[in-house]
């Protein structure tokens, strides 16, 4: 609405009230259109003063909001703490009937159970696999040490180039110095790292390797997968040459 509208209402108010009775004039629309200013001048500085003060109690709302849930969350926990470091556990063996199949309770339980490494538990949790099926017949033995020694010799023979020393030796005798039939196959390296010796014996069917890392092993050969295995966990000899091999050597067998 605009303000000749306003002053045209304010004559008609004025002249027409039964309290007041006053002649307007054109004289005075100048003070008229004055005191209309003012009063919408007042208007806005209230609606603004109204304004900040609801802006400034929400901006202080919401900081009292954020402060009490930053206080809440440091409460909960700091409650949590205090429960778990000094209240009793729940696992406590006054309530293992509470709680019976916790894994605290389940490891409690098998370590009391457990008395030694031949224990039931530890044979369950860690089995050992026996080798079976093995070979005993001496020719297809032999046969197979000839053809597993042919194929570790020319796996290895790429690797003297990258090691100063490194001299294969291969004894294809069927008996050798220390009074074993079978032959032998040896790696030497340098004096101070020691040498790899694989040596079959034909009289037992079994096979050892040596090495300066891991010590001496027998193997026996399996039946079902031709592979020389370990006769007290039945673990590959090729898996434990290799190993051997590049953690002592540089270089890597085509095995």
């Amino acid at each position: 609405m605009s303000v000749s509208t306003h002053l045209r209402t304010l004559r008609v108010f004025l002249q027409t009230s039964p309290i007041i009775s006053i002649n307007i004039s054109d004289e005075r629309s100048n003070f008229l259109v004055l005191c209309w200013h003012i009063h919408k001048n007042i208007l806005i500085m209230i609606h603004c003063a109204v304004l900040r003060v609801y802006v400034s109690l929400a901006s202080a709302g919401n900081k009292f909001l954020s402060q009490s849930r930053s206080s809440t969350m440091y409460c909960k926990s700091t409650s949590h703490r205090s429960i778990a470091t000094s209240s009793p556990s729940i696992f406590s063996s006054s309530q293992h009937e509470n709680y019976p199949n916790s894994p605290r309770i389940r490891r409690r339980k098998e370590s009391e159970n457990t008395s030694g490494p031949s224990s039931s538990t530890t044979e369950d949790r860690h089995p050992i696999h026996k080798p079976q099926n093995i070979v005993q017949d001496r020719i297809v033995f032999q046969n197979a040490v000839n053809a597993f020694l042919d194929k570790v010799q020319k796996a290895v023979e790429p690797m003297k180039q990258y090691n100063s020393i490194f001299i294969i030796t291969r004894d294809q005798s069927s008996s050798n110095d220390t009074g074993v039939r079978g032959q032998s196959l040896s790696i030497r390296l340098k004096p101070n790292v020691g040498s790899f010796i694989l040596q079959a014996d034909y009289d037992t069917c079994t096979l050892s390797l040596t090495t300066p890392m891991s010590g001496s092993f027998t193997y026996v050969l399996c039946y079902q997968t031709r592979q020389f295995i370990g006769i007290e966990d039945s673990h590959i000899l090729e898996g434990m040459l290799v190993r051997d091999l590049i953690r002592t050597c540089h270089g890597l067998p085509a095995l």
